[in-house]
């Protein structure tokens, strides 16, 4: 369900993670009472352009499902482990 949305104001930037956090999933597990169970990733690209100068600035947003205690359960699931490399090898 990916797909790139050019934003223009910070009202584009909210109405889209308004979305992003009606579509997320959450749900009790005995680690977290509120416990994301969707992956979610959101990239921002952020480009100023001044009269001299041009800026470009990625801002990474990861929700990984189940990652709130990653180091501290047993049996991790390996889809997640290669999931959390992926995104360590991202930023």
């Amino acid at each position: 369900n990916a797909r790139v949305v050019q934003l223009e104001t910070s009202d584009d930037l909210k109405k889209i993670l308004q979305t992003v956090k009606k579509t997320r999933v959450i749900e009790a597990t005995a680690f977290n009472d509120q416990s994301s169970r969707s992956h979610c990733f959101v990239i921002l690209n952020m480009v100023v352009q001044t009269k001299d100068v041009k800026y470009s600035v990625n801002v990474n947003l990861v929700d990984l499902a189940g990652s709130e205690r990653i180091g501290k359960s047993s049996g991790v699931n390996p889809s997640l482990t290669h999931l959390a490399k992926l995104v360590s090898d991202m930023v």
